[in-house]
């Protein structure tokens, strides 16, 4: 199997606050500037032929735009 550091893991860290501000796929592709395939591709298990491993550069672009978005509401 694929070893997963949760610390290190995008895709771990969307999950997270995705569910810590109640994040639908379509929030995050917005923030991320994706398609909601590539949002549902991070989120799903990485045992499936579709997951996709969230780079460090989508994150980043994820977060800056997320912390922007929450000091905006």
């Amino acid at each position: 199997g694929r070893e997963v550091n949760r610390i290190d893991n995008f895709n771990y860290r969307l999950r997270v606050l995705m569910n810590r501000y109640d994040l639908s796929a379509e929030n995050v592709a917005m923030l991320a500037q994706v398609d909601t395939d590539v949002v549902r591709a991070w989120r799903t298990a990485p045992k499936s032929s579709r997951y996709r491993q969230m780079q460090s550069k989508e994150f980043s672009r994820f977060e800056t735009a997320l912390i922007d978005w929450l000091e905006s509401e």
